[in-house]
């Protein structure tokens, strides 16, 4: 659930900063202010697939020692 938060409020984020660098972009706020801005930005949604997909891989993990122990357990009480 921590990972869905996380995810989430990163994906927020940057999604706010990328609206607001749109909005200064239309009243002719300063080109370094924009840069910076938007690498934020950027970073922000590359942090964010980062976890996620972190976030994918670990439960995808935890789904697979589950079945494997299960499978363990059916083939010993075989």
């Amino acid at each position: 659930m921590v990972g869905v938060g996380i995810f989430l409020a990163l994906a927020c984020a940057a999604f706010v900063i990328w609206e607001f660098t749109e909005w200064m972009r239309e009243h002719n706020a300063p080109y370094w202010l924009l840069v910076i801005c938007d690498a934020v930005a950027y970073l922000l949604f590359v942090i964010d697939v980062i976890c996620a997909s972190f976030f994918a891989l670990v439960e995808g993990m935890k789904f697979v020692r589950a079945v494997w122990k299960t499978w363990k357990r059916e083939l010993q009480d075989e």
